[in-house]
């Protein structure tokens, strides 16, 4: 298992942001999209409601321009003294900009599970998710992204945001035609603003 560390100094994310965004060109940069990709639902409180209890249920995500639905199924179960709860999240986007920052433009699904045993913190369970996407995006980042991934982390890192993120990335992640190719490889990223 390879580490990277990304070390994105918010100074940094500003002047690119500002200069129309770099190009991913490196599994690091790609880790650091995911990262967006994966956190942008999860920092939803559209979607947070949308899981509730329901089973299925289809939400207006709130951003500062354009717009995205998610289609959430929620399953939970509970075995002994353990809670699993399983999700699936359709996303759609259409120049959806979450932050003011960066743009999304096209479809992302989403897959996790989440195992609670009796009297653990939910902050020290980690979670293993699916990310396939096919999508435009713009802003701190700017590429045509296709990725078919597995992303192992921890639940709390799926919504913080500005802090740092461990991330394992196994599948493959291609950007304006270059193929990253991720084998349980570990990367330390900053989380989204």
């Amino acid at each position: 298992m390879k580490t990277f560390k990304v070390a994105l100094l918010g100074l940094a994310a500003v002047a690119l942001a500002s200069c129309g965004g770099s190009s991913v060109s490196s599994k690091e940069d790609a880790a650091q999209v995911m990262q967006r990709m994966t956190s942008m639902g999860a920092q939803s409180n559209q979607l947070q409601q949308g899981l509730g209890s329901a089973l299925v249920n289809t939400v207006s995500l709130n951003g500062e321009s354009g717009s995205a639905t998610a289609s959430v199924t929620s399953n939970v179960t509970t075995t002994g003294t353990s809670v699993q709860r399983d999700v699936d999240v359709d996303l759609t986007f259409n120049q959806f900009s979450p932050d003011g920052d960066n743009t999304y433009d096209g479809t992302e699904e989403m897959t996790w599970s989440v195992v609670i045993a009796a009297g653990e913190q939910a902050a020290n369970v980690s979670t293993v998710s699916t990310l396939k996407a096919n999508m435009t995006i713009s802003g701190e980042y700017n590429a045509t992204v296709v990725a078919d991934v597995t992303i192992k982390m921890n639940v709390s890192a799926m919504a913080a945001s500005g802090g740092s993120v461990t991330m394992v990335i196994d599948g493959t992640f291609v950007a304006d035609g270059k193929t990253y190719t991720f084998d349980d490889e570990t990367f330390q990223v900053t989380a989204s603003r």
